[in-house]
């Protein structure tokens, strides 16, 4: 079934939400973002509350004004597209604009009256692309990239934007050495699993063998502790402090 509609807000998993008029249903669909106008179509992917369903974008009438131009080659909605930065189709801004807005949504789903608090805008990235000091990538010996969304399997790439240089450089000596016997899934395993970051010799990158966490964008993790170390300074008296996750794609 197709239907026109515009996107309206996006959901908490950052999918775009439009309403159906004709049957009353609100959908959620990859690859928009609030204020496109389009034609979609129902997908065969159902949900148990029968208010939402999924659909997908089969035209784009009218973009909507922060939308943009991808630079990556690699993104899209398809079954062997990448899908690890679907935010990349909209301004900058207004992506800061959408996690602000997702962060009051789950303040109040937990009860706080966000009127009643400061809330300033999201602090920017110093970079929007190249900033990204560790990664993960899927192979099965014969490719190598990332996760598709939906579909469960590797979407294959040959560069990542968001990757610093030295895990470019990483990223593109894995490729090199494709294909790679070695590198196949044990059994009941779709994939095997390579983690990598800037700290990491690449001769000493091993395979399925998980790395250390450490946030992956220095420059902010640095404007993080420097903020967080300043707003101790100024309040020395105990007082609660609430620490909260947010995933931001």
């Amino acid at each position: 079934m197709a239907f026109k509609g515009q996107i309206t807000h996006l959901s908490q998993k950052g999918l775009g939400v439009v309403q159906n008029e004709q049957d009353g249903i609100s959908y959620f669909v990859s690859g928009t973002w609030p204020g496109d106008y389009g034609e979609f179509e129902v997908i065969d992917r159902r949900l148990p509350n029968k208010k939402y369903g999924y659909a997908k974008l089969v035209q784009l009438l009218q973009p909507a004004v922060d939308r943009q131009h991808a630079p990556c080659p690699f993104l899209g909605t398809t079954e062997t597209a990448c899908a690890g930065c679907p935010w990349m189709i909209a301004s900058y801004a207004s992506q800061l604009e959408q996690k602000r807005n997702r962060f009051m949504y789950a303040m109040k789903r937990v009860g706080f009256d966000t009127g009643q608090l400061t809330i300033p805008p999201v602090h920017p990235s110093p970079l929007q692309y190249g900033y990204r000091n560790r990664f993960q990538v899927k192979t099965d010996g014969h490719q190598l990239g990332f996760v598709t969304e939906g579909a469960h399997q590797i979407a294959p790439i040959q560069d990542c934007l968001v990757l610093n240089e030295t895990c470019r450089s990483l990223l593109h000596k894995l490729r090199d050495q494709l294909p790679q016997s070695d590198w196949q899934p044990v059994k009941n395993f779709d994939w095997s699993f390579i983690d990598v970051d800037d700290d990491l010799p690449f001769e000493h990158i091993r395979l399925n063998h998980k790395r250390p966490f450490k946030q992956g964008n220095s420059e902010q993790n640095t404007w993080i502790k420097a903020w967080l170390s300043a707003k101790i300074a100024e309040n020395p008296a105990p007082q609660k402090i609430i620490e909260l996750f947010l995933r931001f794609r």
